[in-house]
């Protein structure tokens, strides 16, 4: 982070979109879990799509995104199954 402060909300991903499904499969994947889904009808209002960009922090902070998904994800379950 560069030496000014740094206020304000960020969003922080990859900026490629995922869908659902593919992120509960990798959850499944790297939790080593037997976990099924069921998808509902969708509701009025529910946001479709996503791909959420850290450009914005990128810009104004030396924040470089360096954890991929699977990753993050593997290392974040691992602390909350030793938590």
């Amino acid at each position: 982070v560069r030496d000014e402060a740094l206020y304000g909300t960020f969003n922080v991903g990859t900026g490629r979109e995922l869908s659902v499904i593919e992120l509960f499969n990798t959850m499944k994947a790297v939790s080593e879990s037997a976990s099924s889904v069921r998808f509902d009808a969708p509701r009025g209002g529910e946001q479709q799509r996503s791909a959420i960009s850290s450009e914005l922090l990128q810009s104004k902070s030396s924040w470089q995104l360096k954890t991929d998904l699977q990753t993050g994800l593997r290392e974040t379950i691992h602390w909350f199954r030793v938590s």
